[in-house]
Formats: C-alpha cells, sequence, structure tokens
C-alpha cells in the first residue's frame, strides 16, 4: 500500500443468527385443539407444575392445561438423549435452547417450589447434576414426582425410587378406576396395570412418585413410528391401526390423574362403581342402562357417549339422586364400541372427579367391510365399492356415502342391505385426492351399525405454471402430529418431501413426493483416492437398490405422487474425496477413457504418462496432481464420476418409471458446486423431473437455464437461522418466482422426541412461527394468479448467454487459492455451502450480480453446445464467460468465430489456458481475442493489487436495522478500500500479473501497472477481460462500493452496441440497484423487479443501504403499465418512476390496450355451473390473460375449492364448478379478478337444488 494512502475497512451489517422468536421455547394457550376438559375448572386447587421433556413433545403439556387446572412450566430439552443444544451454527442457532440457558430456566422453576415435577419421554441421566440434585431436593421437600415413558433411569433416581414404599393396590387403585377398559395400543386394562405399567411409591418423608411405563421401550429416531410428540403417550400409539384422535383424551386423563395424585390434589370424595357398570347393552331395546356410578359428594353429571371416531352419540345431563347415584342410560346406538363419559361437577361448574367407561352395543346387524376393488381409482366415474354386512337384515336398507375431504358429499346410493352388495360409485365430483366412504345399516331413520373405509383416486400432475407450496413434513396417528400438519395445510401446504404414515396426508389431501433413497456417500472424513461407500458400479447394490427402488413406488404410487425425490444433499463424493477406484469403478473409467481419447498415445500426451493400454490407466488424488502438475489424470477421473453421477440418477428414474410410468423423478437438495459433488446441470437437467436447490442464487440462474418445460422446480427455504429475517420472509417466494420456480419447499414441518431444531415451521406449542406464517402470506399471493400469469410467459435473456463449463469447474479446483479478505462467516458454516476456496462458485456469482446490477439479463449454455453452434443458433448478442478456464478446441473456435462475426464476449481471469481435459496450455486459447499475451505460467497464484476507480457513494452511510432478534450491526471485515492522498479509491483485487496486453487497450490498470480491464476488437466484435477474479464484487455490492467496476462495464457496453430492452436507472447518488425479471408472453411483456437485501442467501451479511430508492424503470415499447402486486393502473408510458425498498417484490405487466372491464356469467345445469369470464379492453387483438375465480357460498363461507384460475387465451375462457349433493341452495357470489391489471367484478348466481 502507498505511503501516502490510508485504508477503510468495508463494514457490512450482519443479520442476528440467533432465532429469538420465543415460541420455541415458552408454551401458550393460543391454539386450541379438540378436547374434553376433565377437572377444569377443579374443586381443588390449582397445581404447579414443571414439565421437563423433549422440546417436540411439549405440546402435552398445553394438551394438559387444556383439560387440567395445571399452570406448567415447561423445560424443553433438545431430545431424549440430549440435554440442550450447543452454541454452533446452522440449525442450533436458538439462545435460549443453549445448555447455560436450559439450565438456568431449569433451576430456576425448581427454586419456585412446584407441586409436581414431571420428566417426559427422556433418560433423566442427561440432566446436569445440578437439575437432577434440585428435583432430588424438591421431592424431598414434598412436591410429586411424575415420570413418563422413561428411555433409562439415572442411578440417583433409581435410588430414590428403590428408597420409597409402595402403596397397596387397593389405596391407589381409584387414580385408574375411571379409565376406560380399552386404551389402544395397550394390550390391556389399564385399570390392572397398577405395579406394572403404573408404579406409585412414597417417599418417608418425602413426595409423591409415578412412574408411567408402558413396558415399550421408546425407540430412537430414526425407526419408523418412533416420532411421538407427546410425552405422555404410550410409545407405539402414533403407529397403531386402531388408535383415533379419541383416545388421546383417555392419555390425558391418565396423565392428569397421576399427576393429581402425586401433587396431593385427588378428589376428595371419588366417584365409585366403575367396575359393575355393563360391558354391552342391546341397543335393539328402546332405552339401555350401563348401571350406576356413586357420587357422595352430590353436583350434577355431564355424561356424553361418543364413538370411537369421537363422534358424539349422545349427550346428557343427570343429576345425583338423594342417594348420591348416577343412572346411566343410553338412547339407540349403532352396534360396535362406545366411550361414555362422566363429568361430576358442583354447584359453582367446578369439577368433583370424572372418569370414563368403555362400553359394546349390539344391534343384531353389523357392517364388516366397507372396501375398493382396487388401491388406486383412473376412472373416477366407475369406482367399485364392495360393501360386506352380517346379522338380520331383514328390512333393513344400506346407505353408502362418499365425501372427499373437503366435507363435500360427491355420492350417496340406498339399496336393500344384502351380505355383500357391489356397488359402482360416481367420484367425479371429488376434488381431493381421497374420499371417505361410509356405509350405514338403517331401519328407518335409525343407523343400525356404521363402517368406514376409504377410496384413493388418481390425480393429474399438477401444472407446471402452477406454484406448488410443499415441505419437508411427517405426520403419523399422533395426536399432536396430525394437528401440526393441520396447521401446515391450512396455511396452503399441499405437498412437499413427506414421511411418515401416508394415509393421514391423504386424509388431509397432501400429495407427497416419496423420499425414496439418497445417493449420498458414506466415506466420512476420508480424503484422498478412495473407493465410494456404496460403490454405485457395484452389481450388487445395484441389484440390491432397483429392489429398494421398486418396493418404495409401489408403496407410494396410489397416493397420486406428483415426483419421487432420489434423496437430498445429493453427491458423487464430499469435497477432497478422489473417488471411486474400485475394481468395478476403474474398468467403468477406462472405458470412458477409451471412449474420449480413442487411442493411448493421446491418453499419454495429455496425462504425461507411458500406459501401453487404457487398462494401465490410474487415476491419481488431487494433492499428488497439484505436486507433478499432471492435472488431465485427476480431471478426467472427476469428469468420469460426474458422468457416473448423472448415469445413476438417470438409472434410478428409469427403476422407478417401469413401475409408475407416469412417474417425475428427481433429488433435491445439491450441495456444493465443486469438483467432487458432480453436478454437471446440462446432463442433470435434461434427465430429471425434480430438482430443489438451496437458496445459492447462481443454482437457480442454472437449473433455470437448463430445465425441461414439466420440471418441478423449486427451492428449499424455511426456519434456517440464516432465512428468518422479515426481508427474508418477504423477498425469497418471489425470488423464487421470479426465478421460474413452480415449487416452494419449507423446511421443515414439525420435530419429534428424538429429532428437530428451530427450522421448523410450527412451534412445539402449534403456533405457526413467524417465519412460515408471513412466507405462507407470501405464498398464497402468488397462488391467486400471479404464478400462472409468470410461469406462463417466456423468460427474456435478451440474447445474453453466460457460459457453464464442468471442466472449468475442475480447472479452478487445481488453481492456487484466490486470495480472499471477506465471507468470514462462521468457519462450521462457511464450510457448507459459502466457503472461501469455492472459487468457481463464488466469481460465477459475482459475474452474475455484476450483470444484474447493469440490468442485463442472461441465460447460461453449454460449453458442448457452445461447440456445435449455439451462439449464431440462438441469437447471442454477449457472451460472458465466468471462471472458463477449459476450452477444448472446438469451443475456443466458436467463440473467435462468434466474435469475429460481431458478438460481444466478456470474461474474468485466465478465459482458456486449459484443453476440455485440464492440461494446462502454452497460452490461453482466446488470448487473440481478448488482446493479449502472458509473460509466465497461467496457474501462478493470482496477486492482489490496488485497481484505481471510483467506488460510489453511500458506502460508509450504515444503517442500524432492527429485527426480530435485534440490531444489525456493523461489523470490520479487513481493509478492503484504500483512500489515496489525491482522494481516489483503489480497490484490493486478486489480479493475474502474467497478463500484458497484446493488442488489446487497457481501460484500468493497477498502481503499478498492470492491465486488469483490457478491451479489443476481434474481428467485427468486441471483447473485454476482467484480468482479476471478481468475487469481491459480492461485498462491494453489498457496501454501496462497487460502482466503479459497474461503470467501466456498462460504458464498455454501451460503447459495444449492447441494449438491454428493459433498464432501470439510478436517479441520484445513491448505489442501490435492483434485478430486473424480463418475460414475455404475446405482446404482453411482464417486469419483476427485486432489491438485493444479502450478500450471499446463505450468510448473514446485509446491504448497507437499506433506504428506499429511487429509479426510472425504462420498460422499452410504449404500453399500459400496471402494478400487478397492487392491482393499480401507471399509465400509457415507456418510463416509470419507481420507488424500490430492499427484499421488496415488483411486478409490472405492460400491455398493448388498457383494460376497461372483466365480465362474467354463470349459469347452472344439474349439479354443474359454468363459468364464463372475458376481458374487455380499449382495443387490439387481446393475449393471454389469468382470471382468478373466488366463490363464496349461499351460507356466507368463502369455498376455496371452488376457486381456480382461468387462463384465457384472447381474453375469454370458462370455469366449471361440480357442486356437492351437500352444499347449500341459495344466492352464491362469484368475484372475477384479471390478474395482470387487477380489474374484477362481482355477480350472483342463484343455485337450486341438484
Amino acid at each position: 500500500m502507498p505511503d501516502t494512502a490510508h485504508a477503510e475497512p468495508i463494514r457490512l451489517p450482519r443479520y442476528d443468527p440467533w432465532l429469538s422468536d420465543p415460541a420455541m421455547s415458552e408454551l401458550r394457550m393460543d391454539v386450541v385443539t379438540p378436547h374434553t376438559p376433565w377437572a377444569t375448572p377443579w374443586s381443588g386447587r390449582r397445581l404447579k407444575i414443571v414439565a421437563i421433556a423433549p422440546r417436540w413433545t411439549q405440546r402435552a403439556s398445553v394438551e394438559l392445561m387444556q383439560r387440567f387446572d395445571f399452570d406448567i412450566t415447561a423445560i424443553m430439552t433438545v431430545r431424549s438423549h440430549q440435554w440442550a443444544d450447543k452454541d454452533e451454527p446452522h440449525y442450533a442457532w436458538i439462545p435460549y435452547g443453549a445448555e447455560t440457558i436450559v439450565t438456568e430456566r431449569a433451576l430456576q422453576a425448581l427454586a419456585g417450589k412446584p407441586d409436581v415435577i414431571v420428566l417426559g419421554w427422556l433418560n433423566p441421566s442427561i440432566m446436569p447434576t445440578s437439575v437432577e440434585q434440585a428435583i432430588l431436593d424438591a421431592v424431598s421437600d414434598g412436591a410429586g414426582l411424575v415420570v413418563f415413558n422413561p428411555k433409562a433411569m439415572s442411578e440417583k433416581l433409581s435410588a430414590l425410587i428403590g428408597s420409597c414404599a409402595s402403596p397397596d393396590a387397593a389405596d391407589v387403585q381409584y387414580v385408574v378406576d375411571g379409565l376406560p377398559s380399552r386404551l389402544p395400543p395397550l394390550n390391556e386394562d389399564p385399570r390392572t396395570m397398577i405395579g406394572k405399567g403404573v408404579a406409585f411409591h412414597q417417599g418417608d418423608p418425602g413426595g409423591r412418585i409415578v412412574v408411567v411405563d408402558f413396558g415399550r421401550e421408546p425407540a430412537n429416531y430414526p425407526r419408523p413410528g418412533s416420532q411421538s410428540n407427546s410425552y405422555l403417550s404410550p410409545p407405539g400409539s402414533e403407529a397403531h391401526d386402531d388408535v383415533h384422535d379419541v383416545h388421546y383424551d383417555y392419555y390425558c386423563s391418565l396423565a392428569g390423574r397421576c399427576m393429581l395424585w402425586a401433587g396431593r390434589n385427588m378428589p376428595r370424595a371419588p366417584l365409585t362403581g366403575w367396575s359393575d357398570l355393563a360391558s354391552g347393552i342391546d341397543s335393539r331395546r328402546s332405552d339401555d342402562a350401563l348401571g350406576s356410578l356413586r357420587a357422595a359428594a352430590g353436583g350434577v353429571a355431564e355424561f356424553v357417549v361418543r364413538d370411537e371416531h369421537s363422534a358424539v352419540e349422545h349427550r346428557a345431563t343427570l343429576k345425583v339422586s338423594a342417594d348420591g347415584d348416577i343412572e346411566l342410560t343410553v338412547g339407540r346406538l349403532k352396534a360396535g364400541g362406545h366411550y361414555a363419559d362422566i363429568m361430576l361437577r358442583d354447584e359453582h361448574g367446578r369439577a368433583l372427579d370424572w372418569g370414563t367407561h368403555y362400553f359394546t352395543s349390539t344391534t343384531g346387524a353389523s357392517v364388516v367391510s366397507v372396501t375398493a376393488k382396487d388401491e388406486l381409482q383412473r376412472d373416477h366415474a366407475a369406482v367399485p365399492i364392495e360393501v360386506v354386512a352380517e346379522g338380520d337384515l331383514d328390512g333393513v336398507k344400506l346407505r353408502v356415502e362418499a365425501t372427499d375431504t373437503h366435507g363435500r358429499l360427491v355420492w350417496s346410493e340406498v339399496v336393500p342391505a344384502a351380505p355383500k352388495t357391489s356397488m359402482t360409485a360416481d367420484l367425479s365430483r371429488a376434488l381431493t385426492m381421497q374420499c371417505d366412504v361410509r356405509a350405514m345399516l338403517q331401519h328407518g331413520d335409525e343407523i343400525l351399525a356404521a363402517q368406514r373405509g376409504r377410496v384413493l383416486l388418481r390425480m393429474p400432475e399438477p401444472d407446471p405454471d402452477q406454484y406448488q407450496y410443499g415441505g419437508w413434513l411427517g405426520t403419523s396417528r399422533d395426536f399432536v402430529e396430525k394437528r401440526a400438519a393441520g396447521v401446515m395445510v391450512a396455511r396452503g401446504v399441499s405437498g412437499g418431501i413427506v414421511s411418515g404414515d401416508m394415509d393421514q396426508w391423504a386424509a388431509v389431501n397432501v400429495r407427497p413426493t416419496p423420499y425414496i433413497t439418497r445417493y449420498y456417500p458414506n466415506n466420512g472424513d476420508e480424503k484422498g483416492l478412495m473407493v465410494r461407500k456404496p460403490c454405485l458400479t457395484d452389481p450388487a447394490f445395484l441389484e440390491k437398490e432397483a429392489a429398494k427402488l421398486r418396493k418404495a413406488v409401489e408403496a407410494n404410487r396410489k397416493y397420486s405422487p406428483p415426483a419421487y425425490s432420489l434423496g437430498d444433499d445429493q453427491g458423487m463424493m464430499l469435497s477432497h474425496q478422489d473417488a471411486c477406484v474400485s475394481p468395478s469403478c476403474l474398468a467403468a473409467f477406462r472405458d470412458y477413457l477409451s471412449g474420449r481419447y480413442g487411442t493411448v498415445s493421446a491418453l499419454n500426451t495429455s496425462w504425461g504418462t507411458q500406459y501401453r493400454t487404457f487398462a494401465d490407466a490410474m487415476p491419481v488424488s488431487l494433492d499428488d496432481v497439484l505436486a507433478s502438475g499432471q492435472y488431465p489424470r485427476w480431471a478426467d477421473h472427476r469428469m468420469y464420476m460426474d458422468k457416473l453421477f448423472v448415469d445413476t440418477n438417470v438409472w434410478a428414474r428409469s427403476v422407478v418409471r417401469n413401475v409408475d410410468p407416469e412417474a417425475r423423478v428427481g433429488f433435491e437438495g445439491p450441495l456444493l458446486d465443486d469438483s467432487w459433488y458432480g453436478y454437471a446441470w446440462k446432463e442433470l437437467m435434461a434427465q430429471m423431473d425434480l430438482m430443489a436447490v438451496y437458496p445459492n442464487p447462481w443454482k437457480f440462474d442454472l437449473v433455470r437455464s437448463f430445465k425441461q418445460p414439466h420440471l418441478a422446480f423449486g427451492g428449499w427455504y424455511g426456519g434456517y437461522a440464516m432465512y428468518q429475517s422479515a426481508d427474508d420472509r418477504r423477498a425469497y417466494p418471489w425470488y423464487m418466482l421470479f426465478n421460474g420456480c413452480n415449487h416452494y419447499l419449507f423446511f421443515s414441518g414439525y420435530g419429534s422426541s428424538e429429532a428437530g431444531h428451530p427450522s421448523e415451521a410450527v412451534a412445539p406449542d402449534l403456533r405457526p412461527m413467524r417465519c412460515f406464517a408471513e412466507t405462507s402470506d407470501e405464498v398464497n399471493r402468488i397462488q391467486r394468479g400471479i404464478d400462472r400469469l409468470v410461469l406462463g410467459a417466456e423468460y427474456q435473456a435478451g440474447g445474453v448467454a453466460v457460459c457453464f463449463s464442468r471442466p472449468s469447474v475442475h480447472a479452478a479446483t487445481v488453481m492456487p487459492e484466490v486470495p480472499t479478505r471477506d465471507y468470514h462467516t462462521d468457519p462450521k458454516w462457511s464450510e457448507y455451502l459459502a466457503a472461501p476456496h469455492q472459487k468457481w462458485a463464488l466469481n460465477t456469482e459475482a459475474n452474475l450480480r455484476l450483470l444484474d446490477d447493469l440490468g442485463v439479463p442472461y441465460v447460461f449454455v453449454d460449453r458442448t453446445d457452445i461447440a456445435a453452434g449455439a451462439l449464431q443458433q440462438r441469437r447471442i448478442r454477449l457472451l460472458v464467460m465466468p471462471f472458463v478456464q477449459a476450452l477444448s478446441a472446438a469451443e475456443a473456435a466458436a467463440v473467435r468465430d462468434f466474435v469475429a462475426s460481431g458478438g460481444v464476449v466478456l470474461a474474468d481471469v485466465r478465459p482458456g489456458v486449459f484443453d476440455e481435459h485440464v492440461k494446462l496450455l502454452e497460452g490461453g486459447a482466446l488470448d487473440d481475442v481478448f488482446g493479449i499475451r502472458r509473460d509466465g505460467p497461467a496457474v501462478q497464484p493470482l496477486k492482489e493489487a490496488l485497481i484505481d476507480m471510483g467506488s460510489g457513494q453511500g458506502g460508509s452511510d450504515l444503517h442500524e436495522v432492527k429485527r426480530e432478534g435485534g440490531a444489525m450491526m456493523p461489523e470490520t471485515e479487513g481493509e478492503d478500500v484504500v483512500v489515496k492522498e489525491d482522494g481516489q479509491v483503489g480497490i484490493p483485487m486478486p489480479v493475474d500479473t502474467t497478463v500484458k496486453a497484446a493488442g488489446g487497450t487497457p481501460v484500468i490498470t493497477t498502481d503499478g501497472g498492470l492491465p486488469v480491464f483490457i478491451r479489443h476488437t476481434h474481428g467485427k466484435g468486441q471483447a473485454m477481460l476482467m484480468n482479476m477474479a471478481v468475487q469481491h464484487y459480492l461485498t462491494l455490492r453489498a457496501a454501496g462500493q462497487g460502482a466503479g467496476l459497474r461503470d467501466v462495464l456498462g460504458e464498455w457496453l454501451d460503447g459495444a452496441g449492447f441494449e438491454s430492452g428493459v433498464r432501470l436507472q439510478a436517479i441520484g447518488r445513491h448505489t442501490a440497484r435492483a434485478r430486473v425479471f424480463p418475460y414475455r408472453d404475446g405482446e404482453t411483456r411482464l417486469i419483476g423487479l427485486l432489491r438485493s437485501h444479502k450478500r450471499l442467501a446463505d450468510e448473514f451479511h446485509a446491504f448497507a443501504d437499506r433506504e428506499p430508492r429511487t429509479f426510472v424503470l425504462h420498460v422499452g415499447e410504449r404500453g399500459h403499465v400496471y402494478d400487478v402486486i397492487n392491482g393499480a393502473y401507471a399509465g400509457h408510458t415507456d418510463r416509470l418512476d419507481v420507488r424500490i425498498e430492499v427484499a421488496t417484490p415488483y411486478l409490472y405487466a405492460v400491455l398493448p390496450y388498457r383494460v376497461t372491464a372483466v365480465t362474467g356469467a354463470a349459469a347452472q345445469r344439474g349439479n354443474t355451473v359454468s363459468i364464463g369470464a372475458a376481458i374487455q379492453s380499449s382495443g387490439g387483438k387481446l393475449g393471454r390473460h389469468v382470471i382468478h375465480v373466488d366463490v363464496t357460498d349461499a351460507d356466507g363461507r368463502h369455498r376455496p375449492e371452488y376457486g381456480s384460475d382461468i387462463v384465457a387465451p384472447g381474453g375469454s375462457g370458462t370455469h366449471a364448478i361440480h357442486l356437492a349433493l351437500n352444499d347449500p341452495t341459495g344466492t352464491w357470489t362469484i368475484e372475477l379478478k384479471d390478474v395482470a391489471t387487477g380489474t374484477s367484478s362481482r355477480s350472483t348466481i342463484l343455485i337450486a337444488a341438484k
């Protein structure tokens, strides 16, 4: 640095990485679930309870507080076998989850003298010694202790329990007497489990202890069926076919009674006589009595009878007789099992006692089964149903009804009952993938028996222009987990990578994308040459894998999966793992070399070897090749492994489609774009039907460029710490839409006792997390037709292509590390996606964002397509070559011809210094095009040098930004900008010191005179070389210091005659920029704008300038401009003044006419309502419009299942509503809205009986 200069550090604000949303550690009663208020309000005292249990089982505490007068403080452990989170990045960034804080909270709660301490579904030995001792001291002082589902027991707690006396069973029988005799999945009457599943202990002195251990060892994650979300439920209940929601009431009843006993707060005069009640009744009598209970304290009894699906069949208020008897008489009930709930209350409504009796009833007839002929129905109009009945069927009718999961009655038929009845159901009105079928035997109006079945309907593939909302989700029969899934479904989630009980997903119309395998290496931390585990060419592995895939597809195809996932975080190998060198891989690799080189002589020339046959060829490790310089020996092997990774996924896809020919197959979560993971994007995207990436912007650009039209294309987002800010929640749904995504995937749903982290959509108490709630609002907004408007149009790259070269990724790997002064994320996190050693990815990202800031849209083009003439065929005007350091002779010739014919090319450091095998060339293949020569080999390390240029305004104007987690504080990151004595700004950048101008004109040089920006005329075209690694631009733009680079390139592009059709011009001295996303649909143009808020999407550094900034949007040809998101007309113009806020989406439509109205007409014919919609305009030929339809029924209910988007080519279209049999008659309202312009209308239709 010159003596006359001084350094100024670039400071960037940071988003707070800590997730401070208290929903992750505190319980509230906001979300109310179906429950029976057993003992609230309670006639005894309110118990103060401390519950220590895994975070994702703590909803049980809320469920207990809904049913009992309990005041529970929850201490949330991370898992059953882990006390707390560590203070480290990624999923565990929650300050209240760190060990010291959890321990402090536990000690504080225990010091508050609780009446009862609960330990739920954990191994108590994980507790810190101080917490365990505080529990022992509290119990010694008289506090009760209840242990649910212990996974083990610590020595001290075992000793405490062993020192206690066990009361006689008769003395505690009243605790369990009020439990139903049938409570699946328990194999025995819970009233007989004293001393077995429920053990009572009495300290002397000290408190009472209850251990509720159902004799089933809670399984460790990830064993299927172990995902409990309630610490008090019997293990296995989440996977047991006979468990229904009604049973959770009784699990809570048992838990509550145990806690009341431990807290010395049981009923003073309990209900008695439970064992004397009848276990069965004959409902053929007019009324039948179960018997009597006795209530010594008097009062009034609430009496409710429910079936096993929670349907209330009988309800009465019963008075206690003078003798203290409560006579339990039920009406006529259908055949089957029933639960009779009795809640005794005093004159003030306070609970005195409660209990439940299970009994069965007979009617002389029963429905044995209701089944569909096939697992999956393709013909919805002719579904074969078979009902088997038995008993006295004389004079009995069989009624069979089908409802979809919206509760719409879609089919009903009544026939005389018979032992076996075959029917054909027309379920064409169904709007969901599952219909519930209920068969009822009736005598007059009386239902004698009923049974349920279900039908799965094959659903069509979603249209590729519809924005689907999915997630990483699981569900089961667990009461809590089902409710968590329901929270997500209520917010619009309808699919994703779902696991668990697929029948439960079908019941809420969620279509799964099953996760059926995963191609992730199991080589741990190995480095260098190795055999991949498993080897993807091993015949034994392939045979076993094919069988696994076929089994998974057979199990899931009936659920109409929109796609199958071959796994997440897919990769050939992890970084620096030079696999695979198994015998089968080596044989295949040598065949690959033979195909690539043709002769051993050609191979030896490239590799610098002396092999006699291809069978002798052997790859080397990266470390070895860096020492020897035989780069092709390593790079060719990596390119073979790239091919193998693609081939493996293509092979797996073929196996899947042999079972399910309509299947879409792909994978999600690609990780690092380095030399080992295997992402040859063009070849992958030519074959994959599913791809969901992490928020690495360059990956969205790559997939958008190479995807097939039918691709299920999405991105993962969610509750990760680095995507939690309000900016993220507001921007990412739109960012993905503007990039052509048709899937938005939220990670993740709800944890379990053995897994779960802060990146969940739903909090432990079932509140939707803020991140999920606000993101859902944005997704839902997009789904109201904006998705079809944008995704039905064509992205306009404006004749700009960015070269993708997989060999250049490998070339970047053998190059020396780029001097870097930024990306100081947490070292553990930065190794994940945004690591400094990711030279190709970071420099490609910087080039792309530089294009964004210049207002230049683009599309990637693969190197092989360039060699095949794509630049001319696709009428490319500008070719950008980020880190394209490897070029074949054919590629170099194609680029040279392109420029000579009048094209424009822009490249950064060292273009074409290797061939396609990564063999170092004596001179760059395009040195003549760029007007340079080289003094020295192109593998010398880059050196930092000061580049003279104005850097723009605003870099020091930092704003402290408040958000949920606190402030974004300025951070010093090193000496990034140098201000010299003359006031000129010097930016230190990594420069190639071997380059000299040779015909090219240096535009910018370093202080030492090295050319950095070199322009050159070649033939009729223009070339510009940025003789540096530009990754530092990512920091400069975030700091408002990147204007100098933009100005140089902008002036050169203008001089080269390149102009973008849509331009966003900054007004004033600010350096803010927004990305332009241009689309075209016929004569309609769509322009999306989004201003960046982060340096890299997967880190915490934010942009310094967060003030709203003014721009002029030049839309090109004059037209009628509409603000699509706000539904406002902006005028007939070719320019628009816009004030753009950070991370806020803007979308404009430019039409050749003004929309004056949207008209609609509706008519009913039978059960079908036809809606016609048409756009009225100021004149001219109408283009494609999207008209959103909203429907409100005669009862005033919004009916989203009847809403739709009418895609209206030529401005008009129709939509049909197929009414259900139970839809209300009367006046319905239909609202139509033209999505592009916001023009709307409302009409009504009188719906008559169907």
